[in-house]
């Protein structure tokens, strides 16, 4: 239950469900149409009537509205993931408190309503489940579709931008002696993005044990490894990223992660931790473990140990180095060579030249911008 403050319309209650797109088959078309479609009728029996979430912020409703992407970090988008469908109710703070709490109450007991009397939840979910163990890829990202709409009765107030003193500009102002009702867009069709290959299994270094700490808490099944193991894995590498400006929930995130994965043989400790994918937490893992999903581990800087080169060089040193290595290696200095006649920066760069070369060589710190988690596919 949550309280909602983006704009001022005639509505106590709005709905925030899971985005049903995102809810495994066949429980996303289920949801929809015996549990949302139903609330939304039992509301305006209690004259309750119930509108989506109005998504919109220092902006009328008037010329539409999307529906929330409820990401892993969201409750009913973390509970997404484990096949649960889910509710966030949002009341309008300009209500009344009496209004908000008749309202909240309403919903929930619709909720148990709907429970009594829809008996096929646990078996669609099983079957959810179920496909999902059957799929070999998943989305790990979603976007509204712009171009996909349906038209949604909405009833709003007259909105008008009023000169402020304080601002010196146009503020939004809503006019609630002007009630108005409209037809607007509604766009609430989600586009998956970001498709991923599910792994067999992901392995996870010893030494992390804050992540092994959340993968017990979620449930997650794993085993460690019974002795030193020499596999060839798959390794996720870092290639770019931004990291945001402020703290957010008491991290800086990072975000527009973009990885490579490179085959390796690795050798891995007794203890190490594997942990198979075909479970119940199977699309929990791949949201956490690769890090290009929003709410990767990653992204919530669980492994910027790894982002840190703790091994440099000295030029004087390593130059006559980099030259014996361009010398044995007539493939690297094709591609140095290349690199020096279409990049004018980097060829003007001393510094820039000799560290390429040091990062194609047997010195490099290896762990450097790899997550210590690997796939197995």
């Amino acid at each position: 239950t949550h309280v909602s403050n983006g704009a001022n319309y005639q509505y106590t209650m709005t709905c925030l469900p899971t985005l049903h797109q995102k809810l495994d088959a066949p429980l996303g078309d289920y949801f929809k149409s015996k549990w949302l479609d139903s609330m939304y009728v039992l509301m305006q029996k209690d004259g309750e009537t119930m509108c989506p979430y109005v998504n919109v912020f220092e902006t009328a409703p008037d010329s539409g509205m999307e529906a929330f992407i409820d990401g892993p970090r969201y409750s009913s988008g973390y509970a997404a993931l484990f096949q649960t469908p889910s509710f966030i109710t949002e009341t309008l703070m300009l209500k009344s408190f009496k209004k908000r709490v008749n309202a909240t109450y309403a919903f929930l007991k619709n909720v148990l309503i709907l429970s009594n009397n829809t008996s096929q939840l646990r078996p669609t979910r099983i079957k959810a489940r179920k496909q999902l163990q059957l799929k070999e890829t998943c989305f790990l990202d979603w976007k509204i579709d712009a171009s996909n709409f349906d038209w949604l009765h909405f009833d709003g107030f007259e909105a008008n931008d009023v000169y402020s003193e304080i601002t010196g500009n146009k503020i939004l102002k809503y006019d609630e002696t002007k009630p108005k009702s409209m037809e607007i867009k509604y766009f609430n069709k989600a586009l998956g993005m970001n498709n991923q290959t599910i792994p067999k299994y992901f392995i996870l270094e010893r030494g992390f044990y804050k992540v092994k700490d959340l993968l017990t808490l979620n449930g997650v099944i794993y085993t460690p490894l019974l002795k030193d193991s020499v596999i060839d894995v798959s390794v996720f590498v870092i290639d770019s990223f931004k990291t945001v400006g402020m703290a957010y929930e008491g991290h800086y995130q990072h975000f527009e992660t973009r990885t490579s994965i490179i085959k390796k043989k690795i050798k891995l400790n007794k203890g190490t931790w594997l942990i198979p994918t075909n479970q119940k937490a199977r699309r929990f893992l791949m949201e956490v473990f690769v890090p290009s999903a929003p709410d990767s581990y990653f992204n919530w800087n669980l492994f910027d140990t790894r982002l840190q080169q703790k091994e440099w060089y000295s030029t004087y040193v390593f130059e006559s180095k980099a030259a014996a290595l361009l010398a044995e290696n007539a493939e690297l200095k094709k591609q140095f060579e290349q690199k020096i006649k279409i990049d004018t920066a980097f060829a003007a760069n001393p510094r820039a030249r000799l560290y390429y070369l040091y990062q194609h060589s047997e010195y490099y710190e290896p762990e450097h911008k790899t997550l210590p988690v690997y796939a197995l596919y």
